[in-house]
């Protein structure tokens, strides 16, 4: 399992991904990052940042999820708690039958997302083991029980 440590280190990005960056951007690569979570944050799609940079939204994708794993995950779930607010919003507020089933899909869209990016909260993991539980099982072995305790090697 890797450490704290390793993972908040900088993992080289291809030369292909960074040639096609502004050496500006480059120069400072971690605030550029931040930039453009916050970007995102203000409501701009990842294809629309994508374009303005002249490149892919995969890109874009890869330097968020390579040099701020944190801050993109924490950018993730405020959107998506944000869509699911709005969801909650328009079913209320819902007139017609098809405003309420287009609502209910945009918040099963937001809980989708959370559940697999803040999986601690929204998640539906399933604990496995016992922790400190203590298991006792009783078995009524009948006659069987006198002749286990008289074993002639002093076990049980």
């Amino acid at each position: 399992m890797q450490s704290q440590d390793n993972r908040a280190t900088l993992r080289p990005m291809p030369a292909t991904t960074l040639a096609k960056l502004p050496a500006e951007v480059r120069a400072d690569l971690p605030s550029f990052v931040k930039t453009l979570i916050d970007r995102y944050m203000d409501g701009e799609s990842v294809a629309t940042i994508a374009l303005s940079l002249g490149v892919s939204t995969a890109r874009v994708y890869l330097l968020l999820s390579e040099h701020d794993e944190e801050g993109w995950k924490g950018s993730q779930v405020a959107m998506a708690l944000k869509r699911l607010d709005e969801a909650k919003e328009l079913m209320d507020s819902a007139r017609e039958q098809v405003d309420i089933t287009r609502a209910r899909e945009s918040a099963r869209i937001a809980q989708w997302d959370l559940e697999r990016v803040w999986r601690r909260v929204y998640g539906q993991d399933v604990q496995v083991g016992l922790g400190n539980a203590m298991v006792q099982i009783n078995i009524d072995l009948g006659e069987r029980k006198r002749v286990i305790e008289q074993a002639p090697d002093g076990g049980e």
